[in-house]
C-alpha cells in the first residue's frame, strides 16, 4: 500500500500502562471467535470455546505483552526510536532470550517502513462493530492501528505467535471485524488493511477492505453473529432434532467445547463408518 509520509506525525497513547490482556473482557461472539463460528470457512454457529488455557496460549499472550510494553515505549519517546531499537534496547535490559526476541524482532521489521510513515498511531484499542441495522454486535481490541491521513488509508496489524495456520486476511473474519469497525468510526477513511504477521511460521498475509463495500462486509458479519445468537437459543432451550442440520463440522470442531457430544459429528461418523 502507498503510503505517504505526514509533515506533522502523532502519536497517540491509549495508557500509562501496557495493557492487562489476563483481565480483559471480551464480547460473547467477539471477533477472534468469528472464524470458527462461520461455516463459510469452516467453522460452525454453535461453536462454543473450551474453558481454561495451554502453554502455548500463555506465551502467546507474553509475547503480545511485550510488544504492547514496546509500543507504549515508542510511544512514549515520541516515535523518535524504531521500535526494532526499542525492543534491543528493552531485550539488552531485561535479558531476553533467543525464543523472546526473535519473534518480537520479526514483527517490528515488519512495522517499521509503516511505522515511520503513519500520521497517527494507535496500539490495543477497542473497536465497535454495529450491525446492518445499526445496532452494538460485538466488539474486540485490535493489536495495532496506523492512519495515513494524506492517502485516507489505515492499516491494521495483528500478531499471531502460535504455529497454528492463520485464516487468510482475505477470508479472516477477525481481521473484517476489526476493519469494519475502523471504517464505521473513521468517515474520513476509504480503505483498511489488515494483516496478519505470524512470526513461528514466518507467515504474513494482509486484505483490503474499502468503504464501498462497507454494507456488504457489515452484513456478513451480522449474518455469523445473528445466525450464531439463534443456534445458542436452540442448542440451550429445543430438541436436538431441530438444530442438528445447521450444525456443521469442520476444522472449527479441533477447538470446540462440545466437539466430544456434537449430534452432527457423530451422526457424520456414522455415515462415515
Amino acid at each position: 500500500m502507498e503510503t505517504t509520509s505526514p509533515q506533522t506525525p502523532t502519536s497517540t497513547l491509549t495508557s500509562a500502562q501496557p495493557p492487562d490482556h489476563a483481565v480483559r473482557t471480551h464480547a460473547k461472539f467477539s471477533p477472534s471467535k468469528l472464524n470458527y463460528l462461520d461455516p463459510e470457512v469452516g467453522g460452525c454457529h454453535g461453536y462454543l470455546n473450551r474453558e481454561g488455557t495451554s502453554d502455548a496460549a500463555e506465551e502467546g499472550t507474553r509475547l503480545h505483552e511485550l510488544m504492547d510494553a514496546a509500543i507504549v515505549e515508542y510511544l512514549k519517546e515520541g516515535r523518535v526510536h524504531s521500535l526494532s531499537a526499542i525492543l534491543r534496547m528493552r531485550a539488552i535490559r531485561e535479558k531476553w532470550d533467543d525464543s523472546t526476541m526473535f519473534p518480537l524482532q520479526w514483527c517490528a521489521g515488519k512495522l517499521d517502513p509503516y511505522l515511520a510513515k503513519a500520521s497517527e498511531v494507535y496500539n490495543e484499542q477497542k473497536v465497535f462493530i454495529r450491525s446492518s441495522s445499526d445496532e452494538p454486535l460485538t466488539s474486540g481490541h485490535y493489536d495495532l492501528l496506523l492512519i495515513f491521513e494524506q492517502t485516507a488509508a489505515a492499516m491494521l496489524f495483528d500478531f499471531k505467535f502460535g504455529y497454528n495456520p492463520v485464516e487468510p486476511a482475505a477470508t479472516n473474519r477477525q481481521g473484517l471485524a476489526y476493519a469494519v469497525g475502523v471504517l464505521q468510526k473513521n468517515s474520513n477513511l476509504s480503505r483498511v488493511v489488515s494483516m496478519f504477521l505470524q512470526p513461528a511460521t514466518g507467515g504474513e498475509s494482509f486484505a483490503t477492505f474499502f468503504r464501498k463495500d462497507l454494507a456488504q462486509h457489515t452484513a456478513t458479519l451480522t449474518r455469523i453473529v445473528r445466525d450464531a445468537e439463534i443456534l445458542e437459543t436452540l442448542l440451550e432451550h429445543e430438541p436436538v432434532e431441530t438444530y442438528v442440520d445447521a450444525l456443521t463440522p469442520g476444522s472449527a470442531c479441533t477447538y470446540c467445547a462440545r466437539f466430544a457430544g456434537c449430534p452432527a459429528y457423530l451422526r457424520q461418523m456414522k455415515v462415515a463408518v
